[in-house]
């Protein structure tokens, strides 16, 4: 019984960490290219509002 319910916990545990993981790596992605395309922005507004 009690070994069923451990092995049942850990591979739950597991999924979890991997879910975490996964989140962080996209949200992580997903904030440089944010960065990456707020930069290009800035730039390109620059360059056309300086004559």
């Amino acid at each position: 019984g009690e070994g069923r319910l451990t092995e049942v916990v850990d591979a739950m545990l597991v999924e979890v960490l991997v879910v975490v993981a996964v989140t962080v790596v996209a949200v992580s992605v997903a904030a440089m290219s944010l960065a990456a395309a707020i930069g290009v922005v800035v730039v390109v507004a620059g360059a056309v509002i300086t004559p």
